[in-house]
């Protein structure tokens, strides 16, 4: 979960539309939500959620117009 989430950042660091930005964003949905519901430990949980907030940073960044690519 935690390399998937890490590698979304990596990859909405590269988008250019609105549009990939949400197919990013829905699938890190699905896994913090499989994050939330599956894993009983909460470091771990934890650990992803950190990983989820940073993808979610990023997008917040990037929407709001100061980053231009």
């Amino acid at each position: 979960m935690i390399r998937q989430l890490q590698v979304f950042t990596q990859i909405m660091h590269n988008t250019t539309t609105p549009a990939q930005r949400q197919v990013l964003l829905d699938q890190a949905a699905m896994i913090q939500r499989a994050n939330v519901e599956a894993n009983p430990e909460p470091a771990d949980r934890a650990d992803v959620q950190r990983r989820y907030d940073q993808l979610l940073a990023v997008h917040a960044h990037l929407t709001d117009g100061r980053v231009r690519r």
